[in-house]
């Protein structure tokens, strides 16, 4: 069974490679056969990112010229990573329900990746946010107990909950660098977290989140979020005014190592690195890419 699997260099793993030759051999007797049929796959298994490779290796694209078939691939996860339970099923099926219900033409099957993969990084972003979690936090922050006046109200955790709202903020499934460098100022410059008396914070503590401020009797440190913490203001930023009050600056601190104070983009960036990311694969020259959705599923 596996006399016809590539085994240079990987001796007893043969088995993991059986599924993807097995993938090319029949793309390439159905190409070979109908050179003009389109189709259209999605891999969603972990490290299916590994058999998108034959498309894009030269070697290959130069002896049987798969730059030239109409194949569109998709996987939920790239070459060296585990993929999530249900992977990009979920993400593509609805975005692909939604075209062909509609009938919008335009949509083209590089636009209805683009779109589901930003759906399923917010739809599964708790992994993104585990993976950020487990590599930085505040001290400053988790030291403290935050909750509301009213002890009926579900308290937030400050930290998870701003640090996930920057991770939503995409509009590509990429993290938002920008949104978090704010977030990093926003704490470093006592913006995110205020001081203040708590004769002066009655009015402020009633939408707001506070904590008993550590080391000053009387005083409070107040979450500047709102209650409805994915409120912006009218300049856009998601802090609150706190009057009579002074910054209360929290470093953003790696979990390991002796660095001080942590680079939370690069923190992003390195975690975005070790989870799973659908990639896609395609006859380039074929324009399969630029395919119409409706038209080519309809055809």
């Amino acid at each position: 069974m596996l006399e016809f699997v590539a085994t240079d260099s990987v001796r007893d793993k043969a088995p993991y490679y059986l599924y993807s030759t097995q993938l090319r051999l029949i793309f390439h007797r159905l190409f070979s056969r109908q050179p003009q049929r389109p189709v259209v796959g999605l891999l969603n298994y972990c490290t299916s990112g590994g058999s998108l490779e034959f498309l894009r290796r030269p070697s290959v694209v130069q002896t049987f010229g798969v730059d030239n078939w109409p194949l569109f691939l998709m996987s939920s996860t790239g070459k060296s990573t585990n993929s999530l339970v249900a992977g990009l099923w979920l993400s593509i099926f609805h975005r692909l329900s939604i075209l062909l219900r509609d009938g919008n033409a335009y949509d083209t099957f590089q636009s209805l990746f683009d779109a589901a993969v930003c759906a399923y990084h917010k739809d599964n972003v708790y992994e993104l946010l585990n993976e950020c979690k487990a590599r930085a936090y505040s001290h400053r922050v988790w030291e403290l107990e935050f909750g509301f006046q009213n002890p009926k109200q579900s308290s937030k955790d400050p930290w998870h909950t701003d640090l996930r709202d920057c991770l939503l903020a995409t509009e590509n499934g990429e993290p938002n660098l920008g949104v978090l460098r704010e977030l990093q100022h926003a704490y470093t410059s006592g913006e995110a977290f205020r001081v203040v008396h708590r004769d002066k914070a009655k009015a402020v503590m009633k939408n707001h989140q506070f904590a008993n401020h550590p080391t000053r009797p009387g005083h409070v440190i107040v979450w500047a979020r709102h209650l409805d913490s994915s409120r912006r203001n009218a300049q856009g930023s998601w802090w609150s005014h706190i009057p009579h009050s002074r910054p209360y600056k929290c470093t953003i601190e790696a979990m390991q190592g002796d660095i001080s104070e942590a680079d939370l983009a690069s923190i992003v960036l390195e975690a975005f690195s070790s989870i799973a990311r659908p990639e896609f694969a395609c006859g380039i020259n074929s324009g399969i890419s630029l395919a119409s959705v409706v038209q080519t599923l309809g055809s």
